[in-house]
């Protein structure tokens, strides 16, 4: 369960549509695209280990 309290620091990078796809391509299945709300009030993309 996500933990809303929590905060790490990071790197924000604007990408296209078409980079994100070779991204998710060279993550493969050890990672997974997810949703991320940002202190700005933004929403991100981020890659997050899947335990599946």
């Amino acid at each position: 369960m996500p933990n809303k309290n929590l905060a790490v620091a990071g790197l924000v990078l604007f990408v296209k549509r078409e980079e994100l796809k070779l991204i998710d391509k060279y993550e493969g299945k050890s990672y997974k695209r997810e949703k991320v709300d940002l202190a700005s009030k933004n929403r991100a993309w981020t890659y997050v280990f899947n335990c599946d």
